[in-house]
């Protein structure tokens, strides 16, 4: 039995040790210390222990050791006792197996690149569709007719040919049963009924035609007095209560000429009345300008 998930003990490091010392494999060691090699690779990687790599593994299979294979796995042998008992690696079991059309109990069938698969040819395909046809299972049929088929492939190979078989008495009736589950729970619903639509304009009405939807004239523009540019105070003189319109050229006007309107401003605004409405199209209700005062 394999020692899966199960923490190593101080005696199994040693053991462990010692048999890559003695130039065993991966697969001897996992298979002599009964565990997986994935287990025994993890394990020599945290303890820094190497393995050697003998020339035995990739040496040419001898009509004995395939005798020995084949009669391991006719008693039921798993990989890694064929492997124990060949000597050999347990990879090198597994497609050695292959090879020789033999099927280990522990392990399903592999399909993709084993010698063994047949594929769908030499009539294979009919006997499959005359099986599914007469109502055989998809497992029946992969088992019988061997040769690396599965379940899966066998019925994905079926929907691939089209080959559809009428469904069974029970499938016909749980569909029949949801069927009408559904229909009742359809027929339950209470639909609000829907509103007329509103007759259609002849002109598509378009926004900038509001005004003429509601009869709207618009107001003559406002236009503000001129304001009196008088420059009254200096550059020196303006303090935060002044208007700070410039009446005059800054660049003629010197520091203690008068340059701007100097009439109060409005709080939070940088002018006064007047130049207010001068400077800005639209003022906020609580304008936040603020001048040292």
């Amino acid at each position: 039995m394999l020692r899966v998930a199960m923490a190593w003990t101080p005696d199994e490091d040693a053991t462990l040790a010692e048999l890559a010392g003695q130039g065993k494999t991966k697969d001897e060691v996992a298979a002599l210390m009964g565990r997986t090699r994935s287990g025994v690779e993890s394990r020599a990687r945290i303890l820094h222990i190497p393995f050697s790599r003998r020339s035995g593994a990739y040496m040419k299979w001898t009509p004995e050791e395939d005798d020995k294979l084949r009669a391991l796995i006719a008693k039921g042998a798993a990989r890694s006792t064929c492997a124990l008992g060949v000597k050999r690696g347990v990879r090198a079991v597994e497609w050695r197996a292959a090879h020789l059309g033999l099927r280990f109990a522990d392990v399903p069938m592999r399909l993709f690149n084993r010698p063994d698969y047949l594929g769908w040819g030499n009539g294979r395909l009919e006997e499959a569709k005359r099986r599914w046809l007469a109502g055989e299972s998809g497992k029946m049929i992969a088992d019988a007719m061997g040769g690396g088929m599965t379940r899966s492939s066998l019925i994905a190979q079926m929907h691939r040919c089209g080959c559809k078989r009428e469904a069974s008495p029970v499938a016909k009736r749980i569909h029949g049963k949801r069927s009408a589950q559904k229909l009742r729970k359809a027929m339950k619903l209470k639909r609000p009924p829907l509103r007329p639509l509103p007759p259609k304009a002849e002109k598509p009405f378009r926004f900038k035609d509001i005004r003429h939807h509601f009869g709207f004239t618009p107001a003559a523009p406002w236009l503000p007095e001129p304001a009196n540019d008088t420059a009254r105070i200096s550059h020196a003189e303006l303090a935060a209560m002044h208007c700070r319109w410039p009446c005059g050229d800054p660049a003629k006007a010197g520091a203690f000429q008068p340059l701007f309107c100097g009439q109060p401003r409005q709080v939070g605004l940088p002018y006064c009345e007047e130049h207010n409405h001068r400077a800005y199209r639209y003022i906020g209700a609580a304008p936040l300008q603020t001048y040292g005062g």
